[in-house]
């Protein structure tokens, strides 16, 4: 992938820059060593630049995130005006898209949005929670099982890489499905778009890792912890040890029967089907060091088949990723720790996302800055509805106070 600069919506300088004005003149000349030190402080105190082909995509905008409104920092930048933030907020933002974002990644569970609907799914443990998002009112609860309120009921301790639940919004009529785990059971219940009916009650043999409908809403792919053996129990202090038996079951969505089961060959953390269904996204987790150190792979659905296996940098890709209207892009999580050269302590994340070519893997895009989260917390990213703008979520950075979303466009990829 060839290396240049790409516009960003505010005043910057470019290392490119920086290394022409290294050629000109006497570097003793008081002129030319006030204008070195002006060049490096202005480089230092920049955000990463986006990296790529002249012309091809370059953050457009930069906007607060919707749970961010509230915050003194984001109260702080309005009074300031600075023009790097949109004045109109998330109103520029589609709700649709809104949606995509809080539905991606761990920040956002449990919380799902229903696709071009104003309701809101929510887990208030033991109870499942459909909300009219916009009026903030309680539509429905229900309680899955009533084993849930038993005092003696042990939820798993919820850890880097095991979650107490999951859950999954069809594509094609918004039926629910949701995944509890506890440290004697693994259940997933299947319910109407309006909770008012019970579908299913599946009891499974493992912890559940992650849910995924299919695009026609027929089959659910569920996702199996590979850390955690039937017996509940880790199966070794290394993490890229996995457990043998398949980690992926496609399920029936109306009768539960197992269609088919296959092995990712490493630990997982996310799943997703592609546009058309032909194939299963699956991605590591942060924790894994097995080679490749951290990856995304497609396998065939319903073969189970390794398709395509694509490698990151250094850490690897891990965590999240979105796959574009088309099928055509992938956006990944590549970030790192951030450790500066300076210290030895550790300092943040650097926030780093690739855009792949989904069938050849070719990194065709890549941003990346500094930012005060976690190298396991997920960057949340959605495509427009065709494919031409990728929004992502990034925490609190160097230069913005609050979590934001920064708008690419993709303009020249396709």
């Amino acid at each position: 992938m060839k290396n240049s600069s790409t516009p960003l919506p505010f005043a910057t300088t470019t290392c490119n820059r920086a290394r022409h004005v290294f050629k000109v003149g006497c570097l003793f000349r008081p002129a030319t060593i006030r204008l070195l030190l002006f060049t490096l402080v202005i480089i230092a105190s920049t955000p990463m630049l986006t990296h790529g082909k002249r012309g091809k995509p370059a953050r457009m905008c930069t906007v607060p995130a919707p749970w961010a409104q509230s915050s003194p920092a984001l109260e702080d930048a309005r009074q300031k005006g600075r023009s790097r933030v949109a004045p109109n907020e998330c109103s520029a933002l589609p709700k649709e898209v809104l949606a995509r974002l809080r539905e991606q990644g761990e920040r956002a569970d449990p919380l799902k949005f229903f696709k071009s609907d104003r309701r809101v799914l929510t887990i208030q443990r033991p109870w499942l929670v459909l909300m009219d998002f916009e009026d903030q009112k309680e539509i429905r609860r229900t309680l899955p099982s009533q084993e849930y309120l038993n005092p003696n009921c042990q939820w798993v301790l919820q850890d880097f890489s095991l979650r107490q639940t999951r859950l999954a919004v069809s594509p094609q009529d918004n039926s629910v499905a949701v995944a509890f785990n506890t440290e004697k059971d693994c259940r997933v219940f299947v319910y109407d778009s309006e909770l008012a009916n019970q579908r299913a009650d599946w009891h499974l043999p493992r912890y559940v890792q992650d849910l995924s409908w299919s695009p026609d809403g027929k089959t659910l792919a569920v996702l199996y912890n590979g850390h955690y053996n039937e017996e509940k129990k880790t199966i070794s202090v290394y993490f890229a040890v996995t457990v043998p038996q398949p980690d992926v079951w496609i399920l029936d969505a109306q009768t539960g029967n197992t269609l088919t089961k296959f092995s990712t060959g490493s630990n997982q953390v996310r799943i997703a089907f592609s546009n058309d269904g032909s194939l299963l996204y699956a991605i590591n987790d942060y924790l894994y060091y097995g080679k490749p150190k951290g990856a995304l792979r497609a396998f065939a659905v319903p073969s189970g088949e390794l398709v395509r296996t694509f490698v990151g940098p250094k850490d690897g890709f891990h965590t999240n990723f979105a796959i574009s209207p088309d099928s055509k892009l992938v956006v990944v999580d590549a970030s790192t720790d951030w450790r500066p050269w300076y210290s030895l302590e550790y300092a943040g994340k650097r926030a780093r996302f690739v855009v792949l070519n989904a069938h050849t893997g070719e990194a065709l895009f890549r941003f990346e800055k500094l930012t005060y989260g976690e190298k396991w917390d997920p960057l949340c990213f959605a495509f427009s509805s065709n494919g031409k703008l990728l929004f992502v979520e990034f925490p609190r950075s160097r230069d913005i106070d609050y979590e934001h979303i920064d708008v690419f466009s993709l303009e020249g990829l396709y």
